[in-house]
């Protein structure tokens, strides 16, 4: 290694592609409306009141056109003057869920139910809002209802499965999930969530499957590709993880944990200027996410840009003291800058976090030689061939083992004869 060479050792930037599955991204079915299941009972209600009549009438008008406070108020009038409308009861229920007002739209499904026992259509809905008011037993009894009332309503299995998921109860919610998809083929969503209750289960291939049959059904389904991404990639297959997460954040930009796992396969598939770009738009949408400094600090290192990686590493560190890659990886930037004393200076502090990196004994040697410190630099290189050997790397410790004797001895023992040379390879040696 010539003194002016700024080669340096294997940067740390992931040991694996440490990615988790997604536990949100859930949505409950929508509610019924009124011109589904319930239409036929709204378009031939009579009241024996006419004012009753004519505000219900009114409060239906309101509500199909999305104007669901005045609708409310509408509805209001008509049980006021009739109060044995059960449907008018739902559709006032409709318009309280519509303005995220979850207990009174419970209260007024409640009286519906109460009105007339067989309305499924009020059960359901009621069965979101308790749903939605994280009263997760309440929800699923309701939904339990509306299946007793209609055994092949595949959204109440859908939503039924999805309570039980949200409680934690998944080996339950499999089954519901099962049957809304025998019941209702395209839905994407039901084939999202049971893919990720496989995959904790431990079967990738079925859960594979099961998403890759999700975003058939709707290819605008971000989370599925996300999850998708993330069981190709801890599978190895980083190809279409790439896939299926560019498509995640094309349909979702938002989504800064896509963000971060494209950046991390990215970085995997040795592009780290694209997966620096990623990890920036991740820590954009979320800048309290620490683990992200570390990163992108590790891939302008990989880059070449060792000024911003070591702009970076010093905010991840001073976030994160004690962390040994973050450390290590700062003492390669410094040393690719050529500040060795600065490089040594992180060596010694991940040495003191893990003694036995042969990685960071390898380097604190270069740095020490390249310092003009050859001969304090034989111990840590003598040292980290012993390590390597003892973690059965031959070649990396063969690697070591060329530096020392061919660069640091020879400047430590000049030859005898002033007409031999210092034997200098052009590069430094580089861990793997």
């Amino acid at each position: 290694m010539s003194k002016g060479s700024k080669g340096t050792g294997k940067i740390i930037a992931i040991a694996a592609l440490g990615l988790v599955l997604a536990i949100g991204g859930k949505a409950i079915s929508a509610p019924l409306e009124i011109d589904s299941r319930s239409k036929q009972r709204i378009d031939g209600l009579y009241s024996d009141n006419l004012e009753a009549a004519q505000f219900f009438q009114q409060g239906v008008s309101l509500y199909r056109r999305n104007k669901f406070g005045e609708a409310e108020r509408a509805l209001r009038e008509a049980v006021r003057f009739d109060p044995r409308m059960a449907i008018a009861y739902y559709l006032l229920g409709n318009s309280l869920l519509a303005q995220n007002r979850m207990q009174d739209a419970i209260a007024q499904y409640q009286q519906a139910t109460a009105l007339d026992p067989n309305l499924t259509e009020a059960y359901y809905n009621l069965g979101i809002a308790f749903y939605r008011a994280e009263s997760w037993d309440a929800a699923a009894e309701e939904f339990q209802k509306a299946i007793s009332f209609d055994p092949n309503f595949a959204p109440a299995y859908y939503n039924l499965g999805l309570t039980l998921d949200s409680q934690g109860r998944s080996f339950e919610a499999t089954d519901y999930y099962r049957r809304a998809i025998e019941l209702d083929p395209n839905n994407a969503r039901a084939y999202n969530n049971l893919g990720l209750i496989v995959a904790r289960q431990g079967d990738p291939e079925e859960a594979i499957a099961l998403l890759e049959t999700a975003v058939t059904a709707d290819p605008d389904l971000a989370i599925a590709h996300y999850q998708l991404g993330l069981l190709y990639a801890r599978g190895g297959e980083l190809e279409a993880a790439l896939d299926s997460l560019e498509t995640a954040v094309d349909i979702e930009p938002s989504n800064a944990a896509a963000q971060y796992n494209l950046g991390l396969v990215l970085l995997n598939l040795d592009e780290p200027g694209a997966a620096t770009e990623r990890f920036e738009r991740a820590l954009a949408l979320n800048p309290n996410q620490d683990e992200i400094y570390e990163k992108i600090g590790a891939a302008r290192l990989q880059a070449g840009n060792s000024g911003g990686a070591i702009e970076s590493l010093e905010i991840a560190l001073n976030r994160q003291p004690g962390n040994y890659k973050l450390h290590y990886n700062l003492g390669l930037a410094y040393q690719k800058e050529e500040r060795f004393d600065e490089a040594l200076d992180q060596y010694q502090r991940a040495l003191q976090l893990n003694p036995n990196s042969a990685e960071a004994l390898y380097n604190a040697g270069i740095a020490l030689h390249r310092s003009e410190q050859s001969q304090t630099a034989i111990g840590p290189l003598q040292r980290a061939r012993s390590l390597f050997q003892q973690q059965g790397d031959l070649e990396k410790s063969e690697e070591v083992r060329q530096y020392l004797e061919e660069i640091v001895l020879p400047a430590v023992q000049p030859p005898a004869r002033e007409e031999e040379s210092e034997k200098v390879p052009e590069e430094a040696p580089e861990e793997s």
